[in-house]
């Protein structure tokens, strides 16, 4: 029997939930808060020159203080015409904590995964809120990210930073 490496018991076999399925049928959302923010806006910054958007998320599972807990760390920075001159930077970290509905314990690396594929659609609302507040409270125009899609945030798989794929980026800077 040969495969089409278009059907879907490929697709399924390469799909990263199959692998996190087991501690998501096991993991309860107890906690989701803002750990920390910080905006900063250049005085006497042209607004108009604003020529790129820049977005890292980093995702990272802590044990310290408290079990199960996944952190998402977000910046973004507008930039001007002279890419080194950035006009605005805006950041947060957001904390979510999950109970365990069993004894057997969720490894670190499936934890990260769980955030990638399912905690990351849990916090992204609040940062689009928070994007969209903190450039009105700057009085700007307000910034809206666009809707967590699947394949939005492309993550690198060495530093576990996202970023928005270039087309979002465009259509991001003209919803401002």
């Amino acid at each position: 029997m040969t495969s089409n490496p278009n059907s879907d018991d490929i697709q399924v076999a390469n799909d990263p939930t199959v692998e996190i399925l087991p501690a998501a049928q096991r993991l309860e959302l107890s906690d989701l808060r803002l750990l920390e923010s910080a905006s900063s806006l250049k005085l006497g910054a042209e607004l108009q020159s604003i020529t790129s958007i820049n977005q890292s998320i980093t995702i990272g599972v802590t044990r310290a203080s408290e079990p199960n807990r996944i952190a998402f760390q977000f910046m973004l920075s507008l930039s001007g015409t002279s890419q080194k001159e950035e006009v605005i930077r805006i950041s947060a970290t957001y904390g979510e904590a999950y109970a365990v509905k069993s004894d057997e314990p969720i490894s670190d690396d499936v934890l990260k995964k769980f955030g990638e594929i399912v905690g990351i659609n849990m916090v992204w609302p609040y940062w689009r809120e928070f994007v969209q507040s903190i450039t009105t409270r700057m009085s700007l125009p307000p910034l809206t990210l666009p809707l967590m899609r699947p394949g939005l945030m492309q993550f690198n798989k060495d530093t576990q930073n996202g970023a928005l794929p270039e087309k979002v980026k465009k259509r991001t800077k003209k919803s401002r």
